[in-house]
């Protein structure tokens, strides 16, 4: 089953002028879950799932049970119709329409019918697409709304669960080479950093939701998971770790 999501994968890939590495999307998703991995019969709630790759990567690896993806698809935001409708396809040549359920909508009104609780909610690369400004969340007018939709999100979640979020910060010596390499049209250093925000702030409005901060971890780049040690506190964010993983309980 693997092959047939490698394949859509590649497919997207290659449709946006991007590389995908299967392996890769593995790394990440035992990184993100990592004390997460075992709980019998999870579900899993994905805010702003996409393409929905790496979560039917976490469901065939056995990380999680059960899924439900939330995602209104504006194109805008970096996915559209054509992902929600691919999505959907590999779901049924997968034959995970029972494990899997993609809902097409904004996650606050999601939240406001949602009649299940959730062992675990991962929120991947998405929160600066939901609360869009170049200032500091916490000096803006979207603190308040982030505060509200985390409240709710700990309503969804068991007594036990946690909710993960990876993002990745603003400023650090990464972003910075990117900032100088964009203009130059140097084509590996194309990312945009201006509507992200850095860990603490994120981390404010999650705890004014009602949540406990457990740990902050940096996602070590692939290329470099062998010096781990080395890169995995401060410094390493300030260097070549521009994500980072938050894992909070109610």
């Amino acid at each position: 089953m693997s092959d047939i999501l490698k394949q859509a994968m590649e497919k997207r890939a290659k449709h946006r002028g991007l590389k995908v590495d299967f392996e890769r999307m593995r790394y990440f998703n035992s990184a993100l879950f990592q004390d997460e991995i075992g709980a019998e019969n999870s579900n899993t709630l994905y805010v702003g799932c996409g393409h929905g790759h790496d979560a039917l990567l976490a469901l065939l690896d056995g990380l999680t049970q059960r899924v439900v993806g939330v995602d209104p698809y504006i194109s805008g935001h970096g996915n559209n119709d054509e992902d929600y409708r691919l999505l959907g396809e590999i779901i049924d040549e997968l034959d995970l329409a029972d494990r899997f359920a993609v809902k097409r909508m904004l996650i606050q009104d999601y939240l406001e019918e949602a009649d299940q609780k959730f062992d675990r909610i991962v929120i991947n690369d998405v929160l600066h697409h939901i609360f869009v400004t170049d200032e500091r969340l916490t000096k803006s007018d979207l603190f308040s709304d982030a505060i509200e939709l985390f409240a709710s999100l700990s309503e969804v979640l068991a007594d036990d669960g946690a909710l993960l979020i990876a993002d990745v910060g603003r400023h650090g010596f990464r972003q910075y080479v990117h900032r100088v390499a964009r203009p130059l049209g140097v084509s590996h250093f194309q990312g945009n950093y201006t509507h992200k925000q850095q860990w603490n702030e994120w981390d404010a409005a999650v705890r004014k939701g009602g949540w406990h901060l457990m740990a902050l971890r940096n996602y070590i780049p692939y290329g470099l998971k062998e010096h781990s040690n080395m890169l995995g506190g401060a410094l390493g964010r300030a260097m070549l770790c521009d994500k980072y993983f938050l894992t909070y309980r109610k």
